[in-house]
């Protein structure tokens, strides 16, 4: 059970940080 949390944990940092690199993407494109 704690593993399958520290996975859930470990993607969820993945997917906010790939979040956060599209938007900077966006705004250098729009820029």
């Amino acid at each position: 059970s704690k593993k399958m949390f520290i996975v859930l944990d470990s993607a969820l940092c993945k997917l906010t940080s790939l979040a956060n690199k599209l938007q900077i993407d966006i705004l250098l494109l729009k820029g």
